[in-house]
């Protein structure tokens, strides 16, 4: 079954970040948005996508990163976690291509509102 090691080995990040991403969802203040829901995501993910293209690359690596990323910021009193967590997402990618970069900053956007 998927764990948070297997998502983080997705990540095409330095192991500086994956660190730091590994301790902000280990946050105690976190109720929900932690480390069990990104794992749950990437299990699903890797469940309910296993016929389709979005297990093939770049899509697989892309979603690794929307997933791993999207709750990185996390503070219930403020409403800019999303755009907080794309820009660390953006600080932490320097090796892929800006359209990743952007694809993944974009999909981490849209949890804002939880694509309504």
């Amino acid at each position: 079954m998927p764990d948070l090691a297997s998502l983080l080995a997705h990540l095409p990040v330095p192991e500086a970040a994956k660190s730091d991403l590994r301790t902000r969802l280990a946050e105690p203040s976190r109720y929900y948005h932690g480390t069990a829901h990104v794992v749950l995501l990437w299990q699903r993910h890797r469940h309910y996508g296993a016929t389709l293209t979005v297990q093939q690359e770049p899509w697989n690596t892309r979603l690794a990163c929307a997933i791993a990323f999207h709750d990185a910021i996390y503070d219930a009193t403020r409403r800019d976690n999303e755009a907080a967590s794309a820009a660390l997402w953006r600080a932490a990618s320097p090796a892929l291509p800006p359209e990743a970069i952007d694809w993944v900053a974009n999909t981490i956007l849209a949890t804002a509102n939880h694509l309504s």
